[in-house]
């Protein structure tokens, strides 16, 4: 289910159960989770664009920290809908690859061609 198909009282349902290992894991001094409404003041709350810098300095910082382990290597994995690919009149959908990329090295290392009918996840899953 998509994040935006949860309601405020999801989100407060979900801290609710996993309350303990929330605080564990953000170190957080709190006696109870926050009710559902100031769940929806602190979402209102935030500027979108202030949200994706931080998440962008946090996945950089991911980044940077794995390039420099030794031996590592860092492959990112996406889908790709190939532009004008697809065919009104044969009845032709579009074009989808699931694309290998070496982020250390920059390099392509492949592309895989997705199905009909679905998308990356079955294509990506070897078993």
């Amino acid at each position: 289910m998509n994040v935006r198909d949860k309601s405020y009282r999801d989100i407060h349902r979900f801290m609710t159960i996993h309350f303990e290992d929330l605080k564990k894991d953000f170190s957080l001094l709190w006696k109870k989770p926050p009710a559902y409404t100031t769940i929806r003041n602190i979402i209102k709350g935030i500027d979108a664009l202030e949200l994706e810098a931080a998440f962008r300095a946090y996945t950089q910082s991911l980044v940077n920290y794995y390039a420099k382990q030794p031996g590592l290597i860092q492959i990112a994995v996406d889908g790709k809908t190939l532009c004008k690919s697809f065919d009104y009149f044969q009845d032709k959908k579009a074009l989808q690859k699931l694309m290998f990329f070496d982020v250390n090295e920059k390099l392509i290392l492949g592309h895989i061609a997705i199905a009909e009918k679905t998308n990356e996840i079955p294509a990506f899953n070897p078993y």
